[in-house]
């Protein structure tokens, strides 16, 4: 979607109908306005499928200020997809972020609490029922780091050694990318998803080509992370990467082309060593000889 789609999409959303209450609690909501977004961020925004978005300012007759803003994404994964980016700094400091459904809520200042948001979402409508993927985090994840690609904008911003053509984004897939803090050393992991096991298994023979990148596959699903400090630790952390896709198979593991490489010096210098010996136990015979 253009970004001048994207200011109609928003245009026809506030025309239409309010997202955010006139009143909740003991806050009655100001003047309407649409969100503020960076320039950098709006093609972001537009990839994850942002319909609409509006603020106003709330006032509580003990004189509290609560500033809200609401996004209204086509679906659940593009607003967890934008959770994550708002949640990881994109929203700035001293803000409560809140994802519900194919919904963000920000707050500054004073927070809603459990009554006030429920009453909020129970206000909106064109509510996607389904769940988002789940998150690649786990443990030795650092949460804040995890991103969602769902195009090539946010593969440029987040994997940008990926090239748009070995992601199946364009295909309607999906990927992941998060930063784990192994014992070896971190290690930033992608994860994508392709139609088939067979897709899988054929773009990972691609990604191995990539500088650096070590890439396993299992079921329709290919790991990669690029220049790993142990091979091993990253075979262990790619161990799931499966995760629950029903046409899981065994394993194809590619190490990094640069691990692959011989090293002329170090043969250079075992040679130079066999060498020298040689020559010492040569001298040592002909010593013995003349004694």
């Amino acid at each position: 979607m253009r970004i001048g789609v994207l200011v109609l999409a928003i245009a026809a959303g506030l025309a239409h109908a309010s997202l955010l209450p006139p009143r909740f609690g003991a806050y009655v909501r100001g003047a309407l306005s649409p969100v503020s977004i960076a320039p950098a961020d709006r093609n972001l925004f537009a990839e994850y499928g942002l319909l609409a978005t509006e603020h106003a300012a709330y006032t509580s007759a003990a004189g509290k200020i609560l500033d809200a803003e609401v996004f209204h994404f086509r679906e659940s994964e593009g607003a967890h997809a934008a959770y994550l980016w708002l949640r990881a700094g994109g929203a700035g400091s001293h803000a409560t972020i809140v994802p519900w459904k194919n919904y963000v809520f920000l707050f500054r200042g004073a927070a809603p609490g459990t009554p006030a948001l429920e009453q909020i979402e129970a206000a909106l409508s064109d509510v996607d029922a389904a769940e988002p993927s789940p998150d690649l985090c786990d443990q030795g994840c650092d949460p804040l780091s995890e991103r969602v690609l769902l195009g090539p904008a946010s593969l440029a911003r987040f994997a940008p050694d990926i090239p748009p053509s070995l992601a199946p984004l364009r295909l309607g897939g999906r990927g992941q990318i998060a930063r784990f803090n192994t014992p070896a050393g971190p290690m930033s992991l992608i994860v994508f998803e392709y139609p088939s096991t067979e897709a899988a298994q054929t773009a990972s023979k691609e990604l191995s080509r990539l500088p650096g990148a070590y890439v396993r596959s299992s079921g329709r699903n290919a790991g990669i992370i690029f220049n790993p400090p142990d091979p091993r630790a990253a075979a262990n952390l790619m161990q799931d990467i499966g995760g629950h896709d029903s046409g899981a198979t065994a394993t194809i593991r590619w190490e990094p082309a640069v691990r692959r490489r011989t090293s002329w010096g170090g043969i250079a210098i075992v040679l130079a060593g066999f060498a020298i010996a040689v020559v010492i136990a040569v001298v040592l015979r002909l010593r013995s000889t003349r004694a």
